[in-house]
């Protein structure tokens, strides 16, 4: 390979890795996030509940009224059409909220005291989503991820690109999007505490634009006797 050839490709190197930094700058660039004063990421105040959706299936249990018992799909319009009470809005209510709201409509016309018990007839457990540089990005349940480094071990570890210095968690805290960044290369050799994770968190694994341009630049550059360095000058 001649100096020609290789100044060519070295140029080529720079050229991906400036257009790979250039893309990492846009991911903070929105103005609607601003720097916090907290030293961790704040916990759920409670847990999520679990709401009822159109188009699930639930069972409802009047008590000692066998007629009015069953079980009901919501439709897409989100109610579920009941005896005697026609349609009832259950969509976006817990099924203790809907229970207690099929008692009082009962109640005003039809039975004393009813009594009413809604299940739904599946739902999924509570879990995190693990994404961006992982083996097996997916979403996995709590009760094994309940901490940054067995949520990623659980996805199958980090991937070949990956740069474990920027591990972002967003979590929602009363109506608040928070998002934590995390080291996790310093976390795993005991550096830093290895955060908790909580249902409903995003776990999302950087991309090392380097790394990414060098592969790149090794499969174009062919087998070479001589020694070749680069240089990479960083940012300041």
């Amino acid at each position: 390979m001649n100096m020609s050839h290789i100044k060519t490709v070295l140029g080529l190197l720079l050229a991906l890795s400036l257009t790979a930094c250039a893309g990492d700058k846009s991911i903070g660039g929105s103005p609607n996030i601003q720097v916090t004063s907290l030293e961790s990421l704040p916990r759920p105040t409670g847990t999520n509940p679990f709401l009822l959706t159109p188009l699930s299936e639930i069972e409802i249990n009047v008590y000692q009224t066998p007629e009015l018992s069953g079980t009901y799909v919501i439709d897409e319009k989100g109610n579920v059409r009941l005896p005697l009470l026609g349609e009832v809005t259950a969509s976006g209510e817990t099924p203790g909220s809907l229970a207690r709201t099929i008692e009082a409509k009962l109640g005003e016309k039809f039975l004393r005291d009813p009594q009413v018990q809604v299940r739904p007839t599946s739902f999924d457990p509570p879990s995190v989503a693990v994404g961006g540089q992982v083996s097996n990005p997916g979403t996995y349940p709590i009760s094994t991820s309940r901490s940054l480094m067995r949520a990623v071990i659980n996805a199958g570890e980090t991937g070949e690109f990956s740069d474990e210095t920027d591990v972002l968690i967003f979590r929602e805290v009363d109506g608040v999007r928070y998002i934590g960044l995390y080291n996790l290369a310093g976390i795993r050799r005991g550096h830093y505490d290895d955060p908790p994770i909580y249902a409903g968190d995003i776990i999302a694994v950087g991309d090392n634009p380097r790394k990414r341009a060098l592969e790149r630049f090794f499969k174009i550059v062919p087998l070479i006797t001589n020694t070749l360095v680069l240089v990479d000058r960083l940012e300041n």
